[in-house]
């Protein structure tokens, strides 16, 4: 049992946490919770890496809300540091925006609070450099709320191409 408080850099707010070998993602939690611990056991000589990402809150339209986490590229153990920025706000029509620029390819994780609501092309759209990724590159996770993305495929299926910065930026708008 891991208490949340030992994940280093979590202070106030909310929190979800991430098994990285089968892509387990804990309901959100906060420290200022009694007994926030992460349950875990593994095999004799097994092992896991477990990363807590910050859940932020944002109201749409007709008084709807909705919480996300970028979870980086979930294929790779260190996929939260192919992240160089990130940005979420919601526009003024009410729609989610998540903006972010990453620095390598691969599967884009991102937690979606109430994911089961949303179709994928009818309430959400991604792009990547500004191009539209093919809804078959979009899927919802077998893991509860989460939406991946194959920025990878989406990449070599639009066409596009690197930069100057050599980052790629992606897109995901949610209504």
């Amino acid at each position: 049992m891991i208490p949340l408080d030992d994940f280093p850099g979590t202070e106030e707010g909310e929190y979800i946490v991430r098994a990285h070998t089968n892509g387990d993602v804990s309901l959100p939690m906060s420290r200022s919770q009694k007994d926030t611990l992460i349950v875990l056991e593994l095999p004799q000589q097994g092992w896991e890496i477990l990363t807590a990402y910050p859940v932020q809150k944002f109201d749409l339209h007709e008084k709807k809300t909705i919480s996300f986490a970028n979870l980086g590229l979930i294929g790779k153990m260190t996929g939260a540091a192919a992240v160089v920025n990130s940005s979420a706000y919601v526009e003024e029509n009410g729609r989610f925006r998540l903006w972010t620029s990453l620095k390598a390819l691969g599967t884009l994780g991102v937690y979606v609070s109430n994911l089961d609501n949303h179709t994928i092309g009818d309430h959400m759209m991604a792009t990547i450099s500004g191009k539209p990724v093919p809804l078959h590159c979009v899927k919802k996770s077998k893991t509860a709320n989460v939406l991946e993305i194959d920025l990878a495929r989406a990449w070599e299926e639009t066409g596009s191409s690197a930069g100057w910065s050599n980052e790629v930026t992606m897109e995901l708008f949610v209504s």
